[in-house]
Formats: structure tokens, sequence, C-alpha cells
């Protein structure tokens, strides 16, 4: 797919992998995705560590395959 998207939904869950990547399941009334952040990007890794369960977030990034965002 790889088109550019935004978003703003609340924080339902946060994941982190075995990979120290962090995985956020984010939803609105309407849809759920899911936000793949990866551990080479270490300031927007930093900023997702604080993301706590039902905070409002934006998030722009590139739309991947089964509702995923990375």
């Amino acid at each position: 797919m790889n088109e550019n998207i935004s978003t703003v939904a609340r924080v339902i869950n946060k994941i982190p992998t075995e990979n120290k990547n962090i995985l956020l399941e984010i939803g609105d009334s309407t849809k759920k995705s899911l936000v793949f952040i990866l551990n080479t990007n270490k300031k927007l890794l930093k900023k997702a560590k604080g993301v706590l369960t039902d905070d409002v977030i934006r998030v722009i990034g590139k739309a991947g395959g089964l509702d995923m965002i990375f």
C-alpha cells in the first residue's frame, strides 16, 4: 500500500515486542488500527513509551496491509 496516512485516535492497548519495538492498538468509533513503532527511531520510541492507554494521539505514517500503520 505505502500511502501516507494521518489520524487521531484513542490508544486501546500498548504492546512492547520481544525486539523492543512498540505496537499500539488505536481506534475510534468507526475503526481500529495497529501502529508499529520501530526501535530504530529512538526519538519516536521515547515518545511512544510515554503513551498511556486511553490517551488520544495523532499518528502520521505509512499505511500497511491489515489496518497497520508504520
